[in-house]
């Protein structure tokens, strides 16, 4: 009897605990709250200085404003090794046709002792976070997800790269 009893008190509390975690959330399924500036972590050395220069920026994902739609963006931005965007541009289309081209971005950023980091990019079409791991000073994978400013669930995965020399003019065609 004993062990039915603890059998079945078992069975309860995994079907509440399943309930609680699928019931969690703000009643929206689905998203994802974008987290404050990371913390904690190996100390591996990083630090604000360790963004210092002109980035080339990728992610592909989707989001759901108007319905699910996949969406690529790209662009540059200058990190002055201090907190700060200090200007750059960006691209962004999806597969509903939608395009911002060539929208000028600033914003602010922080980098965690680990190399995990947190980019808050503002340009003309609103305010997107972007959440980022430091593998060196010149390279890193990039991370979106959560909402942007317009309460629009984004989910999307990237790289940043830092730029040296100058680029070279296409030739050809």
């Amino acid at each position: 009897m004993r062990k039915v009893l603890l059998s079945l008190i078992a069975v309860f509390a995994l079907v509440f605990a399943l309930g609680v975690l699928a019931g969690c959330g703000n009643g929206h399924s689905n998203r994802i709250r974008i987290p404050n500036d990371p913390s904690g972590g190996n100390n591996a050395g990083f630090s604000n200085a360790s963004l210092a220069g002109t980035y080339v920026f990728t992610a592909h994902g989707f989001n759901d404003r108007s319905g699910f739609a996949n969406f690529a963006v790209t662009g540059n931005f200058t990190a002055d090794g201090s907190g700060n965007i200090t200007g750059g541009t960006r691209d962004t289309v999806d597969d509903l046709g939608r395009q911002t081209l060539n929208e000028a971005i600033s914003g602010s950023y922080f980098v965690n002792a680990d190399g995990r980091g947190q980019a808050v990019i503002t340009g003309s079409s609103g305010q997107v976070i972007y959440r980022f791991v430091l593998e060196s000073p010149a390279s890193g994978r990039l991370f979106q997800d959560g909402t942007t400013s317009h309460n629009v669930l984004i989910e999307a995965t990237g790289t940043i790269q830092l730029q040296s020399g100058s680029p070279g003019t296409p030739v050809g065609t």
